[in-house]
């Protein structure tokens, strides 16, 4: 009861995350790790950041975060076609969007679920691993294998760097900006939250734009979306949300619905332009189909809902708002290698160390929850590694997962 008493608290007061909990908002040099690059200019991380996009337009885009995030982004950006190749439009014109484009993968095997951390209290820890995770993405080379990794492989330096887990945008996000800008670097980095409302809002007015979140319970609990909205409202004043956790179970049409009521109980007086979705796999374009469905068809199930959406009503994900801004930003700075071809694939893993005492361990690929949320930061000792993957290192959860829920990413990357 007391639990979702807090989620119903979250929901009506935003700031009420941020105020109840010590998250470090606004101080985007919360951690010792990135004081520790920053007051050393000739370290080996301080000039691979500084560096960072030297690949120029041939650098891949890169998307770092836990397996599932990271596959089921992948799957939009192998295969999107929102946008004109020519002239920008937002209009399909048969041609994928990041056509040329090489998409790089890194799947935190090491390190989550991200939640964990929550639960612990060890977001500090959190923001480091992601920062050491977004410098892996930059380097130019990663071990070989988990148990060689002495042995390097080369590998391009990203053009552009997206984070997919939510719990990133709030806990390690604002340290890689000041990370990169410490440094001088001018590679983008993308953010699913901050994406998601700057798209919500280009589309609807702005700030003014009435937005509701839809999320689970852990996001939401988390502080999250109350971590970003405060940083945000700097620049966006006016920028406020209204977060609602409907039942996790049940069709896609039952889930709609139950958010819908969810909302009008909650006694929503104004309409709401878009929803933004934070409920993988749930996808905002198949949410908006049958949206569109049942409003065509009169169906009585939505009508009673016509009070509280606006005429343009829309579903938002990070899958549409990063790809993008990812397009925007390359749009802007001339970084689209315009070379004729469908887009590429290639894999990474962040793996356990295996040289950790054997107490640490489930198995060889995974560390017990005990270890993986308690460890300290600021540690000289290295707990996980980036290394290249092949399709034959795939996991079957990250099979089944793709084969479910990423059908482009599996056919690029396992069928082919």
């Amino acid at each position: 009861m007391r639990k979702r008493l807090l989620y119903l608290i979250l929901a009506l007061s935003p700031t009420f995350a941020v105020s109840c909990m010590d998250r470090g908002a606004g101080d985007p040099l919360s951690i010792s790790y990135v004081k520790e690059i920053l007051s050393d200019t000739t370290s080996v991380p301080f000039q691979t950041v500084k560096h960072s996009g030297d690949s120029g337009s041939d650098g891949p885009i890169t998307l770092v975060g836990p397996a599932e995030d990271v596959i089921f982004l992948a799957d939009e950006f192998l295969g999107c076609d929102h946008f004109d190749n020519v002239d920008g439009r937002q209009v399909p014109d048969g041609l994928p969007d990041f056509a040329g484009e090489t998409i790089s993968l890194i799947c935190d095997e090491a390190n989550g679920p991200y939640y964990g951390y929550m639960e612990k209290g060890n977001e500090t820890y959190l923001k480091e691993l992601t920062v050491k995770n977004f410098i892996s993405a930059v380097d130019t080379s990663c071990a070989f294998s988990q148990y060689d990794r002495d042995t390097k492989v080369h590998k391009s330096s990203s053009k552009v760097v997206v984070l997919t887990s939510s719990y990133t945008s709030a806990y390690g996000y604002d340290d890689i900006e000041a990370l990169v800008k410490g440094t001088g670097s001018e590679i983008d980095v993308i953010s699913p939250v901050h994406a998601m409302f700057r798209y919500a809002m280009k589309r609807h007015g702005g700030d003014k734009a009435e937005l509701a979140v839809w999320t689970t319970s852990e996001i939401l609990g988390s502080g999250v979306y109350a971590t970003v909205l405060e940083g945000m409202q700097k620049e966006y004043p006016s920028l406020k949300y209204k977060s609602v956790c409907p039942d996790e179970a049940g069709t896609m049409k039952k889930r709609m619905l139950s958010f819908l009521e969810m909302c009008k109980e909650s006694g929503q007086k104004t309409k709401i332009d878009a929803v933004l979705v934070d409920a993988m796999p749930l996808r905002a374009d198949s949410l908006n189909a049958l949206f569109c469905r049942l409003k065509d068809n009169a169906d009585d199930s939505i009508a009673s809902y016509s009070n509280i959406l606006s005429d343009d009503f829309e579903f938002i994900d990070s899958r549409i708002a990063t790809a993008a801004e990812c397009i925007s930003y390359l749009r802007r700075t001339n970084g689209f290698t315009h070379r004729v071809a469908y887009p590429a694939m290639e894999m990474y893993a962040v793996m356990p160390m295996p040289d950790m005492p054997a107490d640490k361990y489930l198995s060889p690929d995974c560390y017990t929850d005990e270890y993986k949320y308690n460890r300290a930061s600021g540690s000289d000792k290295e707990s996980f590694l980036t290394v290249e993957l092949n399709d034959r290192d795939i996991t079957e959860s990250q099979y089944g997962f793709m084969k479910q829920y990423a059908h482009k990413t599996y056919e690029k990357y396992v069928s082919k």
